[in-house]
């Protein structure tokens, strides 16, 4: 079995990749059906703003939608991650309910 999460594209910004927003249910509905994948969660890289405030709602749609699958009850669907916050804004992220979020530049230093 392969455990995944669905990206959702919760900001407007173009060099982010995933399901829009108003189609992450319908995709999860698809996905449910196909043999040896489960849905974990949903992840989202928020906004890349100067002021990390400013990404609460791409956090908090997350969570809607996170909300929205759950109350669906499809077949395999275990919704228990939500994978929102980077190095620049995982403390937003965790405000928002995330219960994982992703450090590499902490850890390891900016890209060259």
């Amino acid at each position: 079995m392969i455990n995944c999460l669905v990206e959702v594209i919760t900001s407007q910004e173009e060099a982010k990749f995933g399901v829009t927003p108003n189609r992450t249910l319908e995709i999860a509905k698809q996905i449910c059906t196909l043999p040896g994948i489960k849905i974990r969660g949903l992840m989202t890289n928020g906004a890349f703003l100067a002021e990390r405030e400013e990404v609460h709602p791409c956090f908090k749609l997350l969570k809607e939608l996170k909300d929205q699958i759950h109350d669906a009850n499809l077949a395999g669907v275990e919704v228990n991650f939500l994978s929102m916050g980077m190095t620049n804004d995982f403390e937003v992220g965790i405000e928002q309910g995330s219960n994982m979020i992703r450090l590499g530049r902490a850890i390891f230093g900016e890209r060259y």
